[in-house]
């Protein structure tokens, strides 16, 4: 394990694994290299599916700063997300957005408090079975019981906007904005809370780690 990721977690947490199972699913941490380089060869699949965007990015040395979160069904992943913290070089997502929203993210997003949440993939055989909503669900319990952060944002297509206002995340650009080397694609800025995510996928997923020290 890193220095880089032992770091992320707070002096009143133990950063050690998380695994949670439900509905035929298991839900998990990414801890080890080996299980990282799982869910990157996962999201290449998911992406060269759309396109060629995940080509030469450096997605190993982005995980050292992150918080990866994935669902294994029958022995294989079958969904990931990725919780970031800003680095000296800035936020994942930092380069070619536009200026004006390069610049709402550094004014309303605390490295101390915020992470960039990213890389959201469900394998589309499963995304009618609320995969996603469970996958957030342990990953926002992960964070609220091992680290410091308390919201997190995310740059995110149109398509997207209804799922992450279930979380209770807000819509922070009035119209959706390209973002340099991804093509035709336009996105939107959102933003949300750990605790208020928890809340409401608690309400959705009706889970037994749903207690009422969870949510406080």
């Amino acid at each position: 394990m890193s220095w880089e990721w032992q770091a992320l977690c707070s002096a009143s947490g133990k950063p050690g694994t998380s695994s949670h199972e439900a509905g035929g699913a298991i839900y998990q941490l990414a801890e080890t290299a080996e299980q990282q380089q799982e869910v990157i060869s996962f999201w290449r699949q998911q992406f060269e599916e759309k396109g060629a965007y995940l080509r030469g990015r450096p997605e190993e040395a982005t995980n050292r700063h992150s918080f990866v979160y994935c669902a294994r069904m029958e022995n294989r992943i079958i969904a990931a997300c990725r919780m970031t913290r800003k680095t000296e070089s800035g936020w994942e997502v930092s380069d070619g957005l536009p200026d004006a929203i390069a610049q709402q993210i550094e004014n309303n997003f605390s490295a101390n408090d915020f992470l960039q949440l990213n890389r959201v993939s469900v394998e589309s055989g499963y995304r009618k079975l609320n995969i996603h909503q469970s996958l957030f669900l342990y990953c926002a319990l992960w964070l609220r019981m091992h680290t410091c952060y308390t919201g997190y944002f995310a740059v995110c297509q149109p398509a997207l906007i209804k799922l992450y206002k279930g979380l209770g995340a807000n819509v922070l650009t009035p119209r959706p904005f390209p973002i340099a080397g991804r093509g035709e694609r336009h996105y939107y800025l959102i933003a949300g809370h750990v605790s208020e995510a928890i809340e409401r996928l608690c309400t959705v997923v009706g889970n037994r780690f749903c207690r009422a020290e969870d949510i406080r």
